[in-house]
């Protein structure tokens, strides 16, 4: 992890804790608000500037969430402990563990969130806060946060006077395994999301945003992230309005069914003992490693689109805090749902990367 923990004890750490705090001094000066107090500790960013040639802040890699190893896989997103001194918020940290088109990408240390902030905005509110879009990626559930540092840009949104905040999330078995049970109830990534969006709540303030105006913006995978979102019973108040393209949780592949069978078949790969008990998956699982689990996942590459999506939103009805207590049509046949403005639309060319 980058960044100046609260480190005693040795004169070198006292000299270090010294100089990078002299330094957002200085920096704030040059560049006024780069250096902002969030709740989790102070973070440093970076000047930039749009397409259009605006002037905008970004504040890159900065933990929302505990890092997901050891214990905490298969464990829903913890908080991250208060950090001392200055952290350098300057550049994306690592994209969350992934098996794609056979190499091996990512770490499980990978719960980190950035925001991009126009210098002035049109769309400013009488406080002066803008208007937030909270980004959800797409990639089949298993893939995409290796795209934000090259292709999920804020460009477009702070040409439009925005805030613009990416995220990543657990992917594939780390994120969405499931054994239908209480043992590995699964939707860890789902819960990373819910995570991220109290993160925004807590501190899109401190960066010109308005915690009032939070639009959920997903695509594909990520669009049915976002329609997740709105249905699930840990959300209340974290959102205002949702657009969802190309995705929605009434997709053929929206909710994943068969949860236990894809996990036993990847205890059966992993050469787990008993991988027909879900305590035995759980033990066998954490003691792999993070890659390991991921490779995995080729089993089902070879059998067609759902198959070769075999991760996704669960329900987890036997979670302590269900994400999806029931199935979405339940939710908003019982009105579950918060009243919010929402728009649904398709992308012509979505499907297009499945027929090569």
């Amino acid at each position: 992890m980058t960044g100046i923990e609260n480190q005693t004890g040795t004169a070198e750490a006292q000299s270090i804790f010294t100089s990078i705090n002299f330094l957002p001094n200085l920096t704030s000066l040059v560049f006024p608000n780069l250096l902002v107090h969030t709740t989790e500790g102070p973070v440093l960013g970076k000047q930039e500037w749009s397409p259009e040639n605006r002037f905008y802040r970004s504040f890159r890699g900065i933990p929302f969430a505990q890092p997901p190893v050891g214990k905490l896989r298969f464990e829903p997103p913890q908080p991250v402990p208060y950090w001392w001194g200055v952290r350098l918020a300057t550049n994306f940290n690592n994209p969350c563990l992934t098996y794609l088109f056979w190499i091996t990408l990512g770490e499980e240390d990978c719960l980190y969130i950035n925001v991009f902030t126009p210098g002035s905005s049109e769309l400013a509110n009488s406080e002066g806060l803008v208007p937030v879009i909270f980004w959800v990626h797409g990639g089949s559930f298993y893939s995409g946060s290796e795209l934000q540092r090259t292709l999920y840009l804020p460009g477009t949104f702070i040409d439009r006077g925005v805030i613009f905040v990416s995220f990543n999330y657990r992917l594939g078995p780390l994120g969405f395994m499931t054994t239908d049970d209480a043992v590995i109830p699964g939707n860890y990534g789902a819960k990373d999301m819910v995570a991220a969006l109290y993160w925004v709540q807590r501190n899109i303030r401190k960066f010109g945003g308005d915690p009032n105006k939070v639009t959920l913006l997903g695509q594909s995978s990520g669009a049915v992230s976002a329609h997740a979102l709105t249905l699930s019973p840990l959300t209340t108040g974290l959102y205002h309005a949702a657009i969802c393209m190309s995705g929605s949780m009434f997709s053929i592949w929206g909710v994943k069914p068969r949860g236990k069978r894809i996990a036993t078949e990847m205890a059966k790969k992993l050469n787990c003992p008993n991988p027909e008990d879900s305590n035995s998956i759980l033990k066998c699982m954490r003691k792999k490693s993070g890659a390991e689990v991921v490779k995995a996942m080729k089993t089902f590459f070879y059998y067609g689109i759902r198959y070769a999506m075999p991760f996704g939103i669960a329900i987890d009805s036997a979670a302590a805090e269900p994400f999806m207590p029931q199935h979405p049509l339940q939710r908003v046949q019982q009105r579950a749902a918060e009243n919010i403005p929402m728009i649904f639309g398709a992308l012509p060319e979505e499907t297009k990367f499945f027929q090569h």
